[in-house]
């Protein structure tokens, strides 16, 4: 995978997962720490690979770089696409939910529309290359 140069944002909740920023683009990104060769960076990996990225079923988010802990060959981390949860951060005023559910539906009418058929065919697309989700009932949005 390609190599990117980040700028970190240390000031996260969680020990295994930190944003920060893919310097070449401004693009917001996750990166992740996880075990070196785990089960769950294999799946990303390939979901992320060609051809299977190009597939227009698949819904996985994309990784785009897995690469090793300079001090611990045991642990590796994922540069992934900023993910948030679609009520986070919450709404202090129903006027913020109303301009979002506006945005969303501007921006992102296909999205909406179309979300439930896309949650299915990800699904499938997923068994059909042998992997179960078994965390299906959380919605994510790649921030942009």
């Amino acid at each position: 995978m390609a190599s990117c140069s980040l700028e970190v944002d240390a000031r996260q909740p969680r020990e295994h997962l930190i944003d920060a920023t893919r310097m070449a683009d401004d693009a917001p990104v996750y990166i992740k720490r996880v075990r070196t060769g785990d089960t769950e960076s294999w799946i990303t990996s390939m979901l992320s690979s060609e051809p299977l990225r190009q597939d227009p079923r698949n819904h996985s988010v994309p990784v785009f770089e897995i690469f090793p802990d300079d001090e611990d060959p045991g642990i590796s981390y994922m540069v992934m696409p900023l993910l948030r949860l679609i009520d986070e951060p919450k709404f202090d005023l129903i006027e913020e939910l109303i301009e979002f559910a506006d945005q969303i539906l501007e921006v992102r009418s296909h999205l909406v529309l179309n979300a439930p058929t896309e949650a299915l065919q990800g699904l499938v697309f997923m068994h059909e290359h042998g992997v179960a989700h078994r965390y299906a009932r959380t919605i994510l949005l790649i921030s942009r």
